[in-house]
C-alpha cells in the first residue's frame, strides 16, 4: 500500500496531465493553438495547491485576460498586425550537374 502523501502526489500529477491533455486534444480538434504556457503553468497551480489565495478563479482569470491584453497591444505596438506569422521557407539547394 502507498502512502497517502504519494498517491496525493500521483492523483495531481495524473489529474495535471489530463487537463493538459484535454486542451490539446481541444487545439487539436479546432485547429488552433490553446495550450500557452501561463494556461499550463495556471493548471498546474489550482491542482497542486488549490488551497492557496493564487490559485482562486480571480486571479486566473485577471491573469489570463492581462496576459492576452499585452501580447495584443505588444502586436499592436509593434505594427506587426500584418506581418506574416511565419518567413516562407527557402527553396531546397538544387544538385550540381
Amino acid at each position: 500500500m502507498l502512502p497517502p502523501a504519494l498517491r496525493k502526489a500521483m492523483a495531481q500529477v495524473v489529474l495535471a496531465s489530463l487537463v493538459l491533455l484535454l486542451i490539446g486534444l481541444l487545439s487539436v480538434w479546432s485547429g488552433q493553438a490553446w495550450l500557452a504556457p501561463s494556461l499550463a503553468s495556471a493548471a498546474f497551480i489550482q491542482i497542486l495547491t488549490p488551497e492557496t489565495p493564487s490559485a482562486r478563479a480571480w486571479p486566473m482569470v485577471a491573469g489570463q485576460a492581462c496576459g492576452i491584453a499585452g501580447g495584443y497591444a505588444g502586436v499592436y505596438g509593434a505594427l506587426a498586425i500584418a506581418a506574416p506569422v511565419c518567413a516562407p521557407l527557402p527553396s531546397p539547394p538544387q544538385p550540381r550537374t
